[in-house]
């Protein structure tokens, strides 16, 4: 039995429900915080199915799990851009929404099927997939939504000029880079499955922007707008008081 390969997906659902248990803990009300729970929930998902796969006696018993993680994985996508538009307080774009929805539709209606995963082989680190090409087609589709999250925690953090602000930013986008570098060498079968440590890295550096950087604290952000209305309100009142 083969540790290295069977305990980090365990590992990713672990944590992913450590800081779904956390995230509830502290308050989930918010749409970041429901957001991010979608996220912790699929992870969980996902670590699961893998571990399932893994543990298979054989390539005919590992297939089935392996189909049922596509589906997840695709999903991860679109809660990832749900989490950016949470986070950045942006408005929805809808199309982009509904496109991702169906698509994650077709996907599970797929996933059963031999059109996105023909089979499963016997590599030196254990199973792997072959894709068929419609997965090659289907997949860059959750590349572009995270493009998108990029794009939208990028422009909020080039807007903002709140320092706490600022670093949780960077820490949800240095988060997201890594579950991309992960999932991109899954790809080519051929080499080292590495997307279950990038979805464990996410994981982690999330929970420094909650503990250090209160991701999820809104009262931090009430607070701080109080403060700048008080302040506001001290300076404009004389002011306002000596032109009438």
């Amino acid at each position: 039995m083969n540790l290295a390969y069977l305990l980090p997906p365990l590992i990713s659902a672990g944590v992913a429900v450590s800081l779904a248990l956390i995230v509830m803990a502290k308050g989930w009300r918010n749409r970041a915080s429901r957001s991010f729970l979608l996220i912790a929930f699929g992870a969980t998902l996902w670590g699961l199915f893998v571990f399932l796969m893994r543990a298979s006696p054989d390539v005919e018993h590992a297939l089935p799990w392996n189909k049922a993680a596509i589906g997840i994985a695709f999903a991860m996508f679109i809660f990832y851009y749900h989490f950016s538009l949470a986070i950045t307080r942006a408005k929805k774009n809808r199309a982009a929404i509904l496109g991702s929805y169906l698509l994650l539709a077709l996907i599970f209606a797929l996933s059963p099927t031999n059109i996105l995963v023909q089979t499963m082989v016997v590599e030196s680190y254990g199973y792997a997939p072959i894709f068929g090409s419609v997965f090659y087609l289907l997949m860059p589709a959750g590349f572009l939504l995270l493009g998108l999250a990029f794009y939208q925690l990028a422009k909020s953090y080039k807007a903002s000029r709140d320092y706490q602000e600022r670093n949780r930013l960077l820490y949800v986008i240095l988060a997201l880079i890594l579950p991309v570098a992960g999932a991109i060498p899954e790809i080519f079968p051929i080499i080292y499955p590495t997307a279950i440590f990038g979805n464990i890295a996410f994981c982690l550096i999330t929970s420094v922007a909650i503990f250090r950087y209160h991701l999820f604290d809104i009262r931090i952000v009430i607070r701080k707008g109080l403060a700048y209305l008080m302040i506001s309100s001290l300076v404009a009142i004389p002011y306002v008081g000596v032109i009438i």
